[in-house]
């Protein structure tokens, strides 16, 4: 079905699904690559898929790594707070 040149509205809903299930669309989109018999408009929406997925895990990475650290420095702080209030009693 996707081996056609040009892929029906049928097609692209099909595939749009299977991209939808987790782990299926792994598979999916693995064997797109592999083979190049494939619709090359849809190996290409793979790879720019591919390319948007791995800029959003460096950035939802980097958010998460700048939060973390946020969060440790309010730790430090509220520790260091709360040892001079000890101290003081």
């Amino acid at each position: 079905m996707f081996h056609k040149q040009h892929m029906t509205t049928g097609s692209w809903l099909l595939f749009f699904f299977l991209m939808a299930i987790p782990m299926v669309n792994l598979v999916v989109g693995i064997l797109i690559l592999i083979d190049r018999s494939y619709n090359p408009s849809l190996r290409n929406f793979i790879k720019a898929y591919l390319v948007i997925l791995i800029i959003g895990l460096m950035i939802l990475f980097g958010l998460w790594g700048i939060i973390m650290e946020i969060l440790r420095q309010a730790i430090e702080e509220s520790d260091q707070v709360t040892i001079a209030l000890v101290h003081s009693l």
